[in-house]
């Protein structure tokens, strides 16, 4: 018969004790992928509403405009749209943020690290949670300059400057043919 001494069970107590404790730590990682995964939807939601927001302000600047004969107000048009442009950045750049911390948390969950942790008992060889180091303020605003010169995004917005000036132009040059037709 096999005699188990104190000593072993006391390592396999703190065995027991350390897989308990990387569960857990698993656990909270997991729920943070989910957070993250979660915030990235919110903020592409939040993206395509500011998104909408900046062609509704232009439409609607245009119909005043036209129906008002005021063609500057085409030029005062850029200003919400510059606004939501700076918005559109900022948020971009919190998204990612989140995508960035995704990714590194789906890279660990499907590396050969997770595997090597779990075996060894050794905790987690991830930071959890890490979010908050990604939100320092010396690099937040060339990163939120770099948001606002994506593809996609300069494709809305600088439409949408240019469509305004354009309009401007346009509504000014088809107001001075009325003006001389009813003096002439």
């Amino acid at each position: 018969m096999m005699r188990v001494s104190r000593n072993m069970l006391l390592s396999s107590a703190a065995l027991g004790s350390a897989m308990d404790q990387l569960q857990q730590r698993l656990a909270i990682l997991l729920k943070e992928w989910d957070h993250v995964q979660f915030h990235i939807g919110r903020y592409d939601t939040l993206l395509f509403t500011m998104r909408g927001a900046a062609i509704t302000a232009f439409s609607a600047l245009l119909a005043v405009s036209a129906a008002q004969d005021v063609p500057v107000l085409m030029l005062f048009g850029t200003i919400p749209i510059l606004m939501l442009w700076t918005m559109d950045a900022i948020h971009k750049n919190l998204q990612r943020k989140f995508i960035d911390r995704g990714g590194e948390i789906e890279r660990y969950l499907s590396s050969a690290s997770l595997s090597g942790d779990m075996d060894a008992s050794r905790g987690l060889s991830i930071k959890v949670p890490a979010m908050s180091a990604k939100f320092d303020m010396p690099t937040r605003i060339t990163s939120v300059l770099k948001e606002a010169a994506l593809e996609h995004v300069l494709l809305v917005y600088f439409t949408l400057l240019i469509a305004c000036v354009g309009s401007y132009y346009l509504l000014t040059s088809l107001q001075a043919p009325v003006a001389q037709a009813t003096t002439g």
